[in-house]
């Protein structure tokens, strides 16, 4: 079961990204947080008018390999202050986005490059190995890629992962996340006996 177990460290190893990148964003916002408390304190004396957390929220933010001031400067990506608090909030659209794009890599791992050969080591056709896990990330897949991750009328054809319905947005906590991975990493178990009963 070679295939099958190089599958599993290639989802273990999207995991490390997802709790990596969620940690991450929680940093980034305490950061940002602890910088305007300093900025605050440094403000009260000359600027007390603009001493508050309100003002530096509209302060713009650059992200630019060069000087952002310089007329001539492409800026690559610029947001508020309070934008950049709130899309690395726990629950925001960092959080979600990187549980989506977790999904999306897991899946297109086990159809494009992982299954035939597992197939082929359990002695199935490619199609004749199916898994109710795989077949609701194939569900989340599409409604995240085709979607805008918005879910499709057929998500009540998910089989283990029953968490949305038509019209809502898939978002994956680090609860349910854990608990995808878990079932995802069930496979081996559930497949390996299956080839021991053969």
């Amino acid at each position: 079961m070679e295939n099958l177990n190089y599958f599993l460290r290639v989802v273990d190893g999207v995991y490390g990204i997802y709790l990596d990148s969620t940690h991450g964003f929680v940093l980034n916002k305490r950061e940002a947080v602890a910088a305007q408390e300093q900025s605050i304190l440094m403000m009260v004396e000359k600027n007390p008018e603009l001493a508050n957390v309100e003002y530096l929220d509209n302060i713009t933010m650059f992200f630019s390999k060069v000087d952002p001031t310089d007329p001539d400067t492409e800026i690559q990506h610029q947001c508020t202050q309070k934008q950049y608090k709130q899309r690395n909030g726990k629950g925001s659209l960092n959080h979600k986005f990187i549980g989506q794009m977790c999904i999306a890599m897991i899946y297109q791992y086990w159809e494009k490059h992982f299954r035939s050969k597992i197939a082929t080591e359990l002695g199935l056709k490619s199609n004749d190995l199916q898994d109710p896990i795989m077949g609701d990330l194939r569900i989340f897949r599409n409604s995240i890629i085709h979607h805008a991750g918005v879910a499709l009328p057929n998500i009540i054809k998910c089989e283990k992962l029953k968490w949305f319905s038509p019209g809502e947005e898939i978002f994956l906590d680090n609860d349910r996340m854990d608990e995808l991975i878990r079932e995802v990493k069930a496979i081996a178990k559930r497949h390996t006996k299956k080839q021991m009963r053969t």
